[in-house]
């Protein structure tokens, strides 16, 4: 390879007719030293940076020394790259870019980077037309020490997600070079892989590592999450979105120094029982996942953050699961292992399971300060929403997100019906409904509210608006929006008003 062919522009095209007033101009940041410049050069894509070598010779070789590497094989089919392309690289852009031309730049960068060690390493591509590569630039950028790894596969744009699924796909599996699962100097690992398998080795050995941020990533052998997470002594953090666990009859999660823990949108979980044991643990989130087969939640008094948003099973996971039957044992026993938090937030699912309008024995949350429900208005929520409160002595903060504003519940709950000695709200002192519609069971848990919140100081009403329905689908939105600007809040603030009120500082805010 000709290193100076494919780095260096045609000397008539740098040249121009303003370079001598250029040199004129005081150049403030050339002066600046080699350190600041480099990590001003480490927040530009590697294509970028190595541009900056025809501004000067005090740049040329500047980009050399950067500790961030970060290589976007879509840069290189970019408009602007192309019209940059025969000027800057005139042996590598001489007609369009190819597959090819993004293989040599990365070799050529990596061959001309010094002796200095690689903070992060980011490279987003097409995995299986550039396969060897990878795994040799991987390997370069472990031989450099290298801290943070963060891959992403890309897909072509009429890529089908689903066939991707395990028992769907046909493509190998995504392997990664054995080394890399015992790399030493590593401390944050992100993969992205679009759903694609993923293959481990039998070893694996991630000392150093602190995060581990996995994307769309798929594990088709019992086991291999549980024995990937097991063979990270001192995770921190741990991030599953979108991945696939079919086949994982287990999954263990001990973390003696895990601090966040986040499962969203992951499948194959259904006929898998989850164990949970971190003491440290500050955030958990499990959300837009089914509920596990069972799901045991160990020394986690530290929680300070839980977000619990369960869905049904997807087309494509078995639907065994008895939801009458065991989702309320199980969502009680989570609720459990979580009853130390200080910020809770509950999904609809949670509020609709049937057994928790009976008798199932819900813990007390002795240091719950905030709770958001996202749910709707109809009179067994309500009915729920009331029992749910007996369990919060101390909440100071209930914020409702109405998820059916379009919708008029005709079962009416009412509060005078409700026995108030069972409820306890010395320390509510803000409700906020988002969605507010001003329907008849809304009015009617405000005025038990009203009538039971002592210290309550803010009562806070959101009618939808533009901004809150921006993710809302064109009609509903229109319809939404319309029903508010027929809606009479001066009716509505004069009922509320009249309703008695526990707390005479209270502000009523619609």
């Amino acid at each position: 390879m000709e290193v100076r062919n494919v780095l260096e522009p045609s000397a008539k095209k740098y040249k121009s007719s303003n370079a001598s007033t250029a040199r004129e101009i005081n150049d403030i940041i050339s002066g600046l030293p080699d350190t600041i410049l480099h990590n001003i050069l480490s927040f530009l894509p590697t294509d970028y940076a190595v541009l900056t070598s025809f501004l000067s010779k005090r740049w040329r070789y500047l980009w050399t020394s950067i500790s961030c590497l970060d290589f976007d094989h879509k840069l290189f089919y970019s408009p602007l790259y192309l019209q940059l392309g025969d000027y800057i690289f005139p042996s590598l852009l001489a007609t369009t870019a190819t597959n090819d031309t993004f293989i040599e730049f990365v070799d050529t960068v990596l061959m001309l980077h010094d002796a200095s060690n690689i903070q992060r390493f980011c490279l987003s591509c097409f995995y299986y037309s550039y396969k060897s590569h990878v795994n040799t630039w991987i390997r370069v950028a472990m031989m450099h020490n290298v801290r943070e790894l963060d891959f992403c596969i890309d897909r072509e744009e009429d890529y089908d997600p689903y066939v991707s699924l395990p028992g769907f796909s046909s493509e190998e599996p995504v392997m990664f070079p054995h080394t890399l699962f015992t790399c030493e100097s590593l401390e944050v690992l992100k993969m992205n892989l679009k759903w694609s398998i993923l293959k481990m080795p039998a070893t694996m050995s991630f000392r150093a590592l602190k995060t581990l941020d996995l994307v769309e990533v798929a594990f088709s052998e019992d086991n291999w999450m549980t024995e990937l997470i097991s063979s990270c002594p001192i995770l921190e953090s741990l991030s599953m979105e979108g991945c696939t666990l079919y086949g994982h009859q287990n999954l263990n999660i001990y973390g003696h120094k895990l601090r966040s823990l986040n499962i969203n949108g992951c499948y194959g979980l259904m006929k898998c029982k989850i164990v949970l044991s971190a003491p440290v643990l500050l955030s958990f989130k499990y959300m837009r996942t089914s509920m596990a087969q069972d799901c045991s939640l160990e020394n986690l008094s530290s929680v300070v953050n839980a977000d619990i948003d369960f869905i049904g099973p997807s087309w494509f996971e078995d639907d065994d699961f008895n939801f009458d039957e065991d989702a309320g044992y199980h969502l009680c026993k989570i609720l459990r292992g979580l009853s130390n938090v200080k910020v809770l937030k509950l999904c609809a699912w949670c509020i609709q399971v049937p057994d928790l309008l009976e008798c199932l024995p819900i813990p007390l949350f002795n240091n719950l300060k905030y709770l958001k429900l996202m749910t709707w208005f109809d009179k067994d929520n309500i009915k729920v929403i009331t029992r749910l409160l007996r369990s919060f002595p101390v909440l100071e903060s209930l914020h409702i997100h109405n998820l059916e504003a379009f919708f008029v519940h005709e079962d009416c709950w009412e509060a005078e019906k409700f026995p108030l000695e069972n409820c306890m709200m010395d320390h509510l002192m803000e409700v906020q409904i988002e969605l507010f519609m001003g329907s008849r069971n809304e009015l009617e848990l405000l005025k038990f509210l009203l009538n039971k919140g002592r210290f309550l100081q803010r009562l806070i009403l959101l009618p939808p608006s533009e901004a809150s329905t921006s993710s809302y689908h064109p009609k509903v939105r229109e319809q939404l929006l319309a029903m508010t600007a027929c809606s009479n809040n001066q009716k509505i603030m004069e009922q509320l008003l009249s309703y008695p009120r526990a707390s005479s500082n209270v502000a009523i805010l619609l």
